[in-house]
């Protein structure tokens, strides 16, 4: 419960992929916000891993992944 009040006060809304010029990445990431918030965690996990085969090191989307799998 604790990680899922902490994720959800970190989640970002804005552009968090400087060169997305196509906003794929963006896009998804705010789609795995909207199943994380709504504690589908699955969802949310799916969506992640489509994002880290875009950015494979990017710092946020793995600790959203993290803590979605913690909580899962």
């Amino acid at each position: 419960m604790i990680f899922a009040l902490f994720a959800l006060l970190t989640i970002q809304t804005t552009t968090i992929f400087a060169d997305d010029p196509s906003n794929e990445a963006t896009t998804l990431y705010k789609e795995a916000s909207v199943h994380f918030a709504s504690g589908e965690y699955k969802e949310a996990i799916t969506i992640y891993d489509k994002i880290l085969k875009i950015y494979p090191n990017h710092p946020m989307v793995l600790k959203m992944k993290g803590i979605a799998e913690s909580n899962s």
